[in-house]
């Protein structure tokens, strides 16, 4: 009995960082990439949208309705407007519904406004809640902002 109770011991010694608790809640932020952030879809893909947005946004239900492990994940960015739901004076004022991904205007991105509003960058995104949703999730880096930017800017190529 003694020797199964230092056994326990040892491998929860073993598996702490020294000079910390193995029941403490570590911070689980995804590690950063050792390449740097660019702005193309494949970049961002692998920096952001695979390791934090896939988290919510996969499978038969995923939130929003938007799957981004879809084949053509450019396209599920881009084809897919939010109208009357997520703004419901649109169709009686005639406003044209907001659209994930506007090519060459982030500003009227419905992605881009969601992760600028998370980092405090603008008030509110223009439709539902700012991302990455929940308290406990941290904002997008200004890097990882700065390069969906640019890639919006430069017409959201599938590159």
């Amino acid at each position: 009995m003694r020797s199964r109770v230092w056994l326990v011991v040892l491998v929860c010694a073993g598996c702490t960082r020294l000079g910390t608790s193995p029941f403490e809640v570590i911070d689980a932020a995804p590690m950063p990439d050792a390449t740097p952030i660019m702005p193309t879809l494949s970049s961002i893909a692998s920096h952001v949208i695979v390791p934090i947005c896939e988290e919510c946004h996969i499978g038969v239900l995923p939130d929003g309705n938007m799957d981004l492990s879809a084949p053509d994940l450019r396209g599920t960015l881009l084809s897919v407007t939010k109208g009357p739901k997520c703004v419901p004076e649109a169709a009686d004022a005639g406003v044209a519904p907001y659209v994930r991904v506007v090519p060459g205007d982030p500003d009227h991105s419905v992605l881009y406004t969601k992760l600028a509003a998370k980092a405090g960058l603008i008030a509110m995104p223009m439709c539902g809640e700012p991302m990455p949703k929940g308290a406990q999730r941290h904002a997008l880096t200004q890097a990882q902002l700065d390069a969906i930017k640019q890639w919006i800017l430069d017409g959201a190529q599938d590159n």
